[in-house]
């Protein structure tokens, strides 16, 4: 319910940066959108204020759905828990509406070969549908693993700073993400993929092996048995 909770809120931030720009002027829908996410973050603050301690209730849903980024910025007192927040959505709002306002979206979606400059054919048209849903499948898997990272923790650099041998599978698949998307918008569409295919492959190795084993057993006719 919280994961569900939390990428409705980053959706509506992101969608909400996006259409103020663009129908109020780039500076001016930014300036209300961050009017707005400081009324929301008033709204949190208050939800909070008068919420029951050992008890949730819909107050604890509203705060945490206008405070999205609690688990990557950190706690804390209550001020600066929304001050973080508020830095948080402001800063991710900005990125959203500077990539639609050079239609990066658009870029993805019509990319051009590096070797010919021309549009892309079918094939090249299935890679970037493909490579996009890696994106989204392996930024999914990344903010549930997040999660369980931080769920005993109190943000995400206690965990980091706690255990070094979990800075690989935290830090590489954003890493992936970033470098896949450059090399979408440049052309390169096939190096795109790897870049993401790979580190998704890993993440979801387990779960793959796990299905494959029960498929395999199936197939033969003999289903395992859970004890």
């Amino acid at each position: 319910m919280g994961f569900l909770i939390l990428l409705l809120s980053i959706f509506v931030q992101a969608t909400a940066a996006i259409a103020l720009a663009r129908t109020c002027g780039f500076a001016p829908g930014l300036a209300i959108y961050a009017i707005l996410i400081s009324v929301c973050m008033g709204i949190a603050g208050r939800m909070l204020q008068i919420s029951t301690m050992g008890s949730v209730n819909w107050t604890n849903y509203v705060a945490g759905f206008l405070l999205p980024w609690s688990q990557i910025v950190g706690g804390g007192q209550l001020l600066a828990l929304l001050i973080k927040n508020a830095i948080a959505s402001m800063m991710f709002g900005l990125l959203i509406a500077v990539g639609d306002q050079h239609n990066l979206l658009g870029m993805l979606a019509t990319s051009k070969t590096s070797t010919t400059g021309e549009r892309t054919n079918w094939l090249t048209f299935a890679i970037g549908l493909l490579t996009v849903g890696c994106w989204i499948v392996l930024l999914a898997a990344w903010l549930t693993m997040l999660r369980s990272f931080v769920k005993h923790q109190s943000n995400l650099l206690t965990v980091l700073f706690s255990n070094r041998g979990i800075w690989m599978p935290i830090l590489l698949p954003p890493i992936a993400l970033v470098i896949s998307v450059v090399l979408k918008v440049s052309g390169h569409a096939w190096y795109a993929l790897l870049i993401v295919g790979i580190p998704l492959l890993i993440l979801l190795l387990p779960v793959i092996l796990m299905f494959s084993v029960i498929l395999y057993h199936y197939l033969i006719g003999k289903p395992i048995r859970w004890n």
